[in-house]
């Protein structure tokens, strides 16, 4: 069934922020890290691990619900809002169960994406910011993993995150859109004033230890971690499941 036209009021209004699967844990951080810098967000969520409240009542942003692999959708998205970038976050991630039904993986988490990619491509759309992980770098041969340490990805979650990456690539070359990578180390924490936090266990099957060199970002961005202490995270984690437990 066709999908029926978003307001006629919402149509090109003003620059917007794409954030796929933002209704999830790093997802939903990266809305609000927008919402602060003064970016329009839309999210566009198929719930099956992010929560409706979170987008609509804590973070206030439009929630778009629907699949990746819904190309008509995607379609409506781009022609009703001027996107200028997307955020990608909407994979499946646990990594055991990437091991018992691969097709899972590869279908939202590749084809999916792809199906993306290429609506963006219409839409004259051409920066994406893509979710990937350190697990694509396999069992470590080296400690303080830099970017040039060889990718052997050992799941189906790990390689179908390579796999996108090596689209990315070629999407670069072809067709120009230009992307950036996140390989998260262990993403871990709360939102300090206690809005946003992590549901989901932690994941079996991982490489069994994964350390990342931060020398790139610090010498050629001049970052630092903002909460270096792991006692810090704790305590924000800590604060935030009070919180929803006693709301």
């Amino acid at each position: 069934m066709p999908h029926a036209p978003f307001p006629i009021s919402h149509r090109k209004i003003m620059s917007t922020i794409l954030v796929t699967g933002g209704a999830g844990y790093i997802g939903s951080h990266a809305v609000l890290a927008l919402k602060n810098a003064g970016y329009e967000v839309i999210v566009l969520d198929n719930l099956s691990n992010g929560r409706r409240e979170l987008v609509e009542d804590v973070l206030q942003v439009k929630l778009i619900v629907g699949d990746l692999s819904d190309r008509s959708l995607l379609d409506d998205i781009f022609s009703t809002y001027n996107i200028t970038a997307v955020m990608h976050f909407a994979a499946y991630i646990a990594v055991g169960e990437s091991v018992t039904d691969p097709a899972k993986y590869y279908q939202n988490n590749v084809a999916g994406t792809l199906t993306l990619l290429k609506a963006m491509l219409a839409a004259s759309v051409n920066k994406f910011i893509f979710s990937s992980t350190c697990a694509l770098y396999g069992v470590p041969k080296f400690v303080l993993l830099t970017e040039e340490h060889p990718q052997d990805p050992i799941s189906p979650y790990a390689t179908s995150k390579w796999m996108v990456e090596r689209i990315l690539s070629d999407f670069d070359t072809a067709y120009n859109l230009k992307s950036v990578r996140f390989r998260y180390f262990n993403a871990a924490g709360a939102d300090t004033n206690g809005l946003l936090g992590e549901e989901r266990d932690r994941r079996p099957g991982d490489p069994p230890i994964l350390v990342g060199s931060s020398d790139k970002a610090t010498k050629i961005l001049g970052w630092h971690p903002e909460y270096p202490n792991l006692n810090e995270i704790i305590a924000h984690a800590w604060q935030w499941h009070h919180n929803i437990n006693n709301s």
